[in-house]
């Protein structure tokens, strides 16, 4: 029987270069377990690596987590004006034909909205996120007149991705109420009118139509005029509007508008006819400082606190709103009048300079502060000052 050593020899003899591939399996040596971990099996493991990872990745997506969690603005909309929404985040109430929102319990709600994390790509932050929901017709089925509630919970909105559950921290209350078409009177609110200016509109066509809950359009305390804002910031004089503002106080109300022909405003411009009001009692002080100089008021307003008449000018409307007592004593606190010292007594400045002459008297400009917006100062009473040198 041969030995290695005759197998060796054999090989050699026929292979001289020593690489037959039995020879190399003879001689080759057992690698220690951590060379062999590294080396062996090497893309097998490396594809391994790769599955495992993805299917981490996949499981994660699928996981449950919150997508949104943050307060919401309501918004009530006609649901065939929907669209798209208006670009940013909101819940939207959508009104069916022939119903309308009341009230609602709240402006804002706070929402939690859940889902498997791969949604959160869907999610159209950049457009907003937007919940619908209706407020059906159905509603109203055996209804008796007045307005009547429902309770609305977060998972009744819509916000067009397939999440697991869409709350709200506290349920949000709906009023509605059948929806019906009234006729409202236009009236203006002017802003910024320029001093001696008043202004007036005429409206074509003179009413307008809205659309809205019953129970604010019909019955006792219904509302009947619709108030127009119009700025008149940098006007003196008359113009037109092809359009009007729709006013804040019926959006609150949920009031849209009605079918009709757009409404236009003419506006006109007439000087303001002036009326006064007489405030008494006003402080009256010294600006400025004069060290070496005593300056005394003499009757009617000497006292320990001296005070004056002060007589203000302004339209008829404005002088109106300080018309009650009330009012006549917040705009007595509110005004000062003062004595500029300086320019008193460069007046008298001659007349100082005699030590033997009486000390001179003076009715002094008097100039009154913090007056308000579309007053100006009329007059004051006339004021005496006495004017002397301190004794060093």
């Amino acid at each position: 029987m041969k030995d290695a050593h005759d197998v060796r020899a054999e090989t050699k003899a026929f292979d001289p270069g020593g690489t037959s591939r039995a020879l190399r399996r003879a001689e080759k040596k057992p690698r220690s377990l951590p060379v062999a971990l590294v080396t062996e099996h090497f893309w097998s493991k490396i594809v391994a690596l790769l599955f495992a990872g993805v299917f981490v990745v996949l499981i994660d997506r699928e996981l449950s987590v919150v997508l949104f969690e943050g307060d919401l603005p309501v918004r009530v909309v006609a649901a065939a004006d929907a669209g798209a929404g208006e670009g940013r985040s909101e819940m939207l109430l959508l009104t069916e034909d022939g119903v309308a929102v009341h009230r609602l319990g709240a402006a804002k709600v706070r929402v939690v909205i859940r889902g498997r994390r791969k949604l959160a790509d869907f999610l159209p932050r950049d457009k907003g996120i937007v919940g619908r929901a209706y407020v059906r017709r159905a509603w109203l089925a055996g209804f008796a007149g007045g307005y009547t509630s429902r309770i609305l919970e977060g998972g009744e909105f819509d916000v067009g991705v397939p999440v697991e559950s869409v709350k709200f921290e506290l349920p949000l209350q709906v009023d509605f109420d059948k929806e019906i078409t009234a006729e409202l009177k236009l009236d203006p609110a002017f802003t910024d009118v320029a001093s001696g200016l008043t202004p007036s509109a005429v409206f074509a066509p003179p009413t307008i139509k809205v659309v809205g809950a019953a129970a604010w359009l019909a019955g006792p305390g219904a509302v009947a005029r619709a108030v127009v804002p119009i700025a008149c910031a940098g006007r003196s004089s008359g113009f037109e509007l092809d359009a009007i503002e729709w006013p804040e106080e019926l959006s609150r109300k949920f009031l849209r508008p009605g079918p009709g022909p757009r409404t236009r405003v003419r506006v006109a411009f007439a000087a303001a006819e002036d009326a006064t009001i007489t405030i008494e009692g006003v402080p009256l002080r010294y600006a400025g400082f004069q060290p070496d100089l005593e300056f005394l008021f003499l009757p009617p307003v000497e006292a320990k606190k001296p005070s004056v008449t002060v007589v203000l000018r302004g339209s008829k409307d404005r002088t109106a709103a300080f018309g009650t007592p009330e009012k006549k004593e917040e705009l007595r606190r509110t005004l000062l009048a003062q004595i500029d010292i300086d320019a008193l007594t460069r007046k008298v400045g001659a007349y100082l300079d005699d030590p033997s002459s009486a000390p001179p008297t003076e009715s002094p400009e008097i100039e009154v502060l913090r007056l308000p917006e579309g007053l100006r100062l009329d007059h004051t009473d006339r004021v005496e000052v006495s004017v002397k040198r301190r004794i060093p």
